[in-house]
């Protein structure tokens, strides 16, 4: 858990994530101690008591795993971060998608190539990321957070980015697609690296199409016009391909997740593999969202219930989907609209990163203070 200066932070039974990861008994209080970071100190105050205790820094050692980890995955770029030149980011995503015929933990489709279902292993912890619309400080945070890339790196821990990392959602920032390079970039690199612990699920956003827009901003076709300016067409058609042929749908033993939703009729595993195979399955999986009084199409409690009946799960399997934030205040909604087990969250706030994080049989909604890094090239 990653604190700022002047942030502190409750340690106690009554913390879902901390009570799930390390399993407390009553020798711990429900508010059992506080820590409280300065410029220089970190101090550590027992509530139940009078005692206290203050640490002071120490030298680290200026190369750790996840240190030399950042800076070969940061190693193309330029300082501060932006876009790789066109001939390198065409070559880095022709290496993508090469390597995608042989990604592991997907059932074959009907070509006998990965399909559009993701099944993670039970041993694989995974890392749920949402939204990041071109946030490219939040991904550099969930990368520098916990050792995820040492987890990553063994094989230990798997990162499921839930579409969507492209197009900025920020008012001014709607038509620059900038950021959204730098994202792509970032991204391809980190499945180039470790193509058997980065996962990334196909969302709206992730496509050319004229009806991918915010706010008026038709930004779907803008960054088609980026792309072919800066790139050409070579990459704009690479790019296509990797829209075609990413995972949709990914499910393992504590989780069920998509970038929107459910299908509201019966699938199977297989019609899922096969999904590209049914436009509008792929349509639902990657636009709809749930009923409301104002969205009357949208997906039920039964759809969901059905969804995971469907994909072998148990009816105590969470479904997370991100695509639908709530309101720009939070970033997540467990158990969302009244339905137990349904979660929705985003990592694209300015404010904090929201994230899933398997810890056993249970998915711990995390959340993580937003920080400024894209200048903080190691």
């Amino acid at each position: 858990m990653r604190l700022q200066q002047g942030q502190s932070l409750l340690l106690g039974r009554d913390q879902p994530y901390q009570q799930a990861l390390f399993e407390w008994d009553a020798t711990v209080a429900t508010r059992h101690a506080e820590l409280h970071l300065t410029a220089t100190e970190l101090h550590i105050r027992e509530l139940h008591t009078d005692y206290g205790l203050t640490i002071a820094p120490a030298q680290c050692e200026p190369h750790s795993t996840a240190d030399t980890l950042l800076t070969n995955l940061l190693q193309p770029f330029s300082q501060p971060l932006t876009p790789l030149p066109a001939t390198a980011a065409l070559e880095l995503l022709e290496q993508v998608n090469a390597q995608r015929s042989q990604e592991p933990y997907h059932p074959l489709n009907r070509f006998g190539q990965p399909g559009a279902l993701l099944e993670l292993p039970p041993h694989v912890q995974p890392i749920l990321v949402g939204d990041l619309h071109a946030r490219v400080e939040n991904l550099l945070t969930i990368l520098q957070w916990d050792g995820l890339l040492s987890g990553i790196a063994s094989g230990q821990q798997a990162l499921i980015i839930l579409g969507d990392a492209v197009h900025s959602e920020l008012d001014g920032e709607m038509e620059n697609m900038e950021s959204s390079m730098l994202m792509m970039d970032l991204i391809l690199r980190l499945k180039s690296l470790f193509p058997n612990g980065v996962f990334y699920l196909r969302g709206n956003h992730d496509s050319f199409l004229a009806s991918v827009s915010k706010g008026g901003v038709p930004q779907g076709k803008l960054w088609q016009h980026a792309l072919l300016e800066q790139r050409g067409e070579a990459y704009v058609a690479a790019m296509q391909h990797l829209y075609e042929h990413l995972p949709l749908v990914a499910v393992g033993q504590a989780f069920l997740c998509c970038h929107a939703a459910p299908p509201r009729a019966k699938v199977t595993r297989s019609m899922i593999t096969d999904a590209y195979a049914y436009p509008g399955l792929v349509k639902e999986l990657l636009w709809n969202r749930i009923r409301t009084q104002y969205l009357l199409h949208g997906y039920s409690k039964r759809d969901i219930h059905r969804f995971r009946k469907s994909m072998g799960c148990t009816p105590q399997t969470p479904f997370i989907v991100s695509h639908n934030p709530m309101d720009r205040r939070q970033s997540h909604w467990t158990n969302a609209c009244d339905i137990p087990l349904y979660h929705i969250f985003f990592s694209g706030l300015t404010s904090d990163i929201g994230l899933f994080v398997g810890v056993g049989h249970e998915m711990i909604p995390l959340t993580l203070p937003c920080q400024s890094m894209v200048h903080a090239h190691p």
